[in-house]
C-alpha cells in the first residue's frame, strides 16, 4: 500500500555519496538502511552506495526482516510487501571480518513484537586499513520501548565487548541507545520502576571512552542531542553515541549540518588516529 518514490530515494543516496566525498570519508557506518524492502523498490541501498562510491566492501546486519505481505501492523495495512532493513558498514578498505552477537530479547514485548520487531544485537566489523592495523567498528541496537530490557541488553553488550580485543582501536557507534532520560510522567515512572533513568551503554561501557566527557553530558544531555525528529529543525533527543578504545591517539568528532530531507539523525564525522 505504501511504496516510496524510488527516484527520490535514489536522489537521497546521491546526497550520501556527495557527503562522503566532500568529507573524504574512508567508511560509512549506517543504520536503518534498506536491503530490499518492497516499500523502497526492493533495492539494496548498501550495494547502490558502494557502487556509486566505487568502494568494494560492505558488511550488513539485518535488524528487521519479514516476508509477509502486511507488516508490521496487518490491521492498519501501512506497509505492503516484505521489509528488509538493518545496519551496514561500507568501506574503501578491505573488511576482514563481520560478527553478529544477538542480545537477549524483551520479556515485556508481545510475541508479535518479538517475532516481527527489530532485532537487538551487536555488529562487529573489522577493517584492515594498513599492514597489521585494523579499525574495529561496532554498532549496537537496543530495545526501543522497554527501559528494563535496554539495561539488560546494554549490560550483555558490555560484557561481550570486554571479552573481545577492543582496547587498542575502536569506534563504537550506537543506535536506538538513548543514554539518559528521566520519567516524563507518573505512568512512565511506574514502568521504569526502580530505574529512575536509563543510561544504557554509558552505564556499562567499561574500558571504552566517550568522545564527550561523561559529566558534561550528564549535566546537559539536551546539548548533545542527535535526533532531529520528524519535524526537522533543532535536535531533540540523543539516540546516538560514540565510544572508543583507550589507545586511540586522537579522535575528533564533528556534528555536520542537519539534513532533514535525508535523515532525522544528525550526520556525524569522526577523524581518528590509530596507533
Amino acid at each position: 500500500e505504501v511504496v516510496h518514490d524510488v527516484q527520490a530515494i535514489s536522489h537521497r543516496l546521491d546526497q550520501v555519496v556527495a557527503l562522503a566525498r566532500e568529507t573524504a570519508a574512508d567508511a560509512l557506518v549506517l543504520q536503518e538502511i534498506d536491503f530490499g524492502s518492497r516499500a523502497t523498490g526492493e533495492q539494496d541501498q548498501a550495494e547502490i552506495l558502494a557502487r556509486r562510491l566505487g568502494w568494494a566492501y560492505v558488511a550488513r546486519a539485518r535488524t528487521q526482516m519479514s516476508p509477509y505481505p502486511l507488516y508490521p501492523r496487518p490491521l492498519s495495512f501501512n506497509v505492503a510487501g516484505k521489509i528488509d532493513t538493518g545496519l551496514a558498514v561500507i568501506s574503501r578498505y578491505p573488511i576482514k571480518k563481520s560478527v553478529l552477537y544477538p542480545l537477549p530479547g524483551s520479556r515485556e514485548r508481545s510475541w508479535v513484537a518479538d517475532a516481527f520487531g527489530p532485532i537487538s544485537l551487536v555488529q562487529e566489523v573489522r577493517v584492515r586499513i594498513a599492514e597489521k592495523k585494523e579499525l574495529k567498528i561496532l554498532q549496537v541496537v537496543l530495545d526501543r520501548e522497554h527501559p528494563r530490557t535496554r539495561e539488560r541488553q546494554a549490560a550483555a553488550a558490555a560484557e561481550w565487548i570486554q571479552t573481545r580485543d577492543f582496547a587498542d582501536a575502536v569506534v563504537f557507534a550506537t543506535t536506538w541507545a538513548e543514554p539518559m532520560r528521566r520519567p516524563r510522567n507518573e505512568e512512565e515512572a511506574t514502568q521504569l520502576g526502580e530505574l529512575e533513568y536509563t543510561m544504557d551503554l554509558l552505564r556499562h561501557k567499561g574500558e571504552l571512552l566517550g568522545f564527550i566527557e561523561d559529566q558534561a553530558f550528564l549535566e546537559d544531555p539536551a546539548a548533545y542531542a542527535t535526533w532531529i525528529g520528524p519535524e526537522g529543525g533543532l535536535p531533540l533527543r540523543r539516540f546516538d553515541s560514540v565510544f572508543h578504545g583507550r589507545s586511540i591517539v586522537r579522535i575528533e568528532p564533528k556534528f555536520l549540518d542537519p539534513m532533514p530531507e535525508l535523515s532525522d539523525h544528525l550526520p556525524l564525522l569522526l577523524e581518528l588516529d590509530i596507533p
